[in-house]
């Protein structure tokens, strides 16, 4: 019998120990040093004290978490959400808003710091309400013993909090989400639901269920009276037999079963940028706004310039660009919203906007968009980054380059092979899209001159 050698782990002392707070990393989490090591805890404050449970340590890093909270901060918040103590949406709703972006500040010009970049202090932080912020969310389902549940994962752990409302939802999705829950716990799928997509967008909010059998007749007459009496429109993404040379296989599509998919938009500009329950939408529109006027700002759109937007999706700066008069291309992979782009393009009459289905992170250089030049080009990638699509531009040498990213580790990966090939940061600023949360949008505009 052949044996295989197996590396054993390395030991560390796993006794609870007492950590004083020093300050907070990027993430939110409490940073503290003792015992030789630097300790990064979940829900600590600067200046407190606890009593905490290493989780793992490595060299000189290890993580840990609270026990029992001994010495508390007088900036602590009190949650007013009921759910706070099971659900794992919202890690930082026990610190100032303010000081948790001054957090993701000073952790973002760290990170870039390590990359080889000194950034000065951000040009602007974006930030608006903690609550009420959040226009789509996917919540997950699950039916157990009889009894269904929808929810959002509760932190640290796959298990399913069950939720009637949620304080960073909008109030047409809190106000569904009651209703909805007893609802899908009538249909013959509900065993098969695996997750819930729900937007709530400035025409009629839009359901997408996802679930793992074909949908019954009945089930498809019940979410026809829901959608009239609710006013939704509803998707189903659900496993269709397909035939190829090899048999029968199934393909994952999604479908519109009941309301009008063109009451699903977002107003920008006076565009109407159509989407579906299941497109990726910037979840908090007022953060979003600000960050299109940001952009918009930085590449200055006229008459006579060519615009290039990567990673565009159903348009969210294409669109607003060529009103401006400017000529763009958009570029996505996902080709479905690619189409809705085209068609809001289209119902607006913005005949200066093109677009492109490509995937960014194969060979696209030599595709005939990518061979025109370029006046300005817009990135917003993501969190995997912009890789290919930077390299690409430094080798194009286009006047300016903007990029949004949610992954500062990604950008601080990616924008080295800007600089590196002569262009310079002129500023950078942050969007709090995700307020409570240890997420961060991230602006940073460069340039040749």
């Amino acid at each position: 019998m052949v044996s295989f050698y197996v590396p054993k782990k390395k030991a560390f002392d796993r006794s609870a120990f007492e950590l004083t707070c020093e300050s907070l990393d990027i993430k939110g989490q409490g940073v503290g040093k003792t015992r030789g090591c630097v300790w990064f805890c979940r829900g600590l404050l600067p200046g407190e004290v606890a009593r905490v449970q290493p989780i793992w340590q490595k060299g000189t890093t290890g993580q840990c978490e609270v026990i029992k909270l001994l010495k508390r901060s007088s900036e602590r918040l009190e949650d007013p959400c009921l759910f706070h103590d099971e659900c794992g949406g919202c890690p930082l709703s026990h610190i100032k808003p303010e000081v948790a972006l001054s957090a993701k500040a000073d952790g973002i010009i760290r990170v870039f710091k390590k990359a080889g970049i000194e950034l000065p202090e951000p040009s602007f932080i974006e930030r608006g309400s903690s609550t009420g912020y959040r226009r789509c969310c996917r919540l997950s389902a699950r039916y157990d013993r009889g009894q269904f549940h929808l929810g959002f994962r509760e932190g640290g752990s796959k298990k399913l909090c069950d939720i009637k409302s949620c304080i960073t939802l909008t109030p047409k999705l809190n106000a569904l989400l009651p209703v909805l829950g007893v609802f899908l716990s009538k249909l013959e799928c509900r065993g098969k639901i695996g997750h819930c997509d729900l937007v709530s967008t400035d025409g009629l909010t839009g359901i997408n269920l996802r679930i793992t059998s074909r949908l019954s007749k009945a089930d498809e007459q019940s979410l026809g009276e829901f959608s009239k009496e609710h006013s939704l429109v509803i998707s189903v993404q659900e496993p269709v037999p397909s035939r190829n040379a090899t048999g029968v296989t199934e393909l994952i599509k999604t479908r519109t079963v009941c309301g009008d998919d063109g009451q699903l938009f977002l107003n920008s500009y006076g565009i109407k940028i159509l989407c579906r329950a299941d497109s990726f939408v910037q979840v908090n529109s007022e953060m979003n706004r600000a960050m299109v006027k940001r952009v918009l700002d930085a590449v200055g759109p006229k008459s006579g310039m060519n615009v290039l937007d990567l990673f565009c999706g159903i348009g969210n700066f294409t669109l607003p660009i060529a009103k401006s008069g400017a000529r763009v291309t958009g570029v996505d992979v996902v080709s479905d919203m690619i189409e809705l782009a085209k068609k809001s393009a289209r119902d607006a009459e913005l005949t200066s906007a093109s677009f492109v289905t490509c995937d960014l992170d194969e060979a696209f250089e030599k595709d005939e968009f990518a061979r025109e030049h370029y006046d300005a080009v817009v990135m917003d990638p993501g969190r995997e980054g912009a890789n290919r699509a930077c390299r690409y531009c430094a080798g194009k040498k286009f006047e300016k380059v903007v990029l949004i990213s949610c992954n500062p580790l990604a950008a601080a990966r990616d924008i080295p092979l800007l600089t590196s090939s002569g262009y310079r940061i002129e500023q950078w600023g942050m969007f709090d899209m995700f307020p409570r949360t240890a997420h961060v949008e991230t602006a940073v505009l460069m340039s040749r001159k």
